[in-house]
């Protein structure tokens, strides 16, 4: 990390795009996953790609391995 910055988790709103943007500016970005699936969480990894020694990080969500489903 170059800054002390660190974008969090935030559920349907930190996907691949936005915690690679975060990595690249020099923070730390971290992928919101406690709504997805195990295979969900798999490709949007696989979509961030921040570049050669950039960190960045995920939630996880205790009810795995099913997905997380939201109640009305």
């Amino acid at each position: 990390m170059r800054y002390p910055i660190v974008q969090t988790g935030m559920g349907w709103v930190a996907g691949p795009r936005l915690v690679a943007a975060t990595a690249n500016a020099g923070g730390l970005g971290i992928l919101a996953s406690a709504t997805m699936t195990l295979d969900e969480l798999g490709a949007a990894i696989g979509e961030v790609r921040p570049g050669p020694r950039r960190p960045s990080a995920s939630t996880c969500a205790p009810t795995w391995p099913t997905s997380v489903t939201a109640s009305p």
